[in-house]
């Protein structure tokens, strides 16, 4: 039978990792609609050298075209649609290796596809955010003992973490605070 504080224990790591699965997911699926940004990602991960970079300048008439023709080039690729697709697979693997350990990893997985979070947003949730990934990692990495002893968390504490996390991680799949940073960047030059 278990006892109360190992349900919490296990709360706490399943919080972690539902917000880990939804930005995982979101972030794929927004990047992969925009071949540009699949290929902007793949190529802010990968050196680029002078001779793939001379080619793609001489035969390319767009930035869009440039970046393409490097991709595919670093990739071995002939084609847009292979492009993308390997590019996918290689996010995809990447995603699945990232592990978010708070707010700035979360802001840096949204950066990927060139989203930012309302900064309300942010902080309204980010103290739950910080509480519940490194509590998980103090249940995962040191079953939930701090100078030998066990700790304990309220179901309050962790229901209210919960709704602040599930608040935020609506905002993200919902988009109504999510903004394309250069939307944002066109919105704050109109206040100025």
């Amino acid at each position: 039978r278990l006892h109360c504080d190992e349900i919490n224990r296990m709360a706490i790591v399943f919080l972690h990792s539902m917000i880990e699965e939804i930005i995982r997911s979101f972030v794929f699926q927004a990047a992969t609609e925009d071949p540009m940004t699949l290929v902007r990602w793949f190529l802010s991960r990968q050196d680029i050298s002078t001779s793939v970079l001379q080619t793609a300048l001489q035969e390319a008439n767009t930035q869009e075209e440039v970046m393409s023709r490097i991709a595919m080039a670093k990739l071995s690729v002939i084609t847009e649609a292979a492009l993308v697709k390997k590019v996918s697979l290689r996010l995809s693997e990447t995603l699945q290796r990232t592990s978010i350990q708070g707010i700035g990893d979360i802001k840096k997985m949204l950066s990927i596809c060139n989203y930012a979070i309302d900064d309300y947003f942010l902080r309204k949730s980010e103290a739950a955010i910080t509480r519940v990934c490194s509590r998980r990692n103090l249940i995962v990495h040191n079953m939930d003992e701090k100078d030998g002893e066990a700790l304990s968390v309220d179901v309050e504490t962790i229901d209210e973490w919960a709704d602040q996390i599930r608040d935020f991680l609506m905002v993200v799949i919902c988009g109504s605070s999510c903004k394309k940073v250069e939307e944002q960047k066109i919105d704050e030059g109109r206040e100025a």
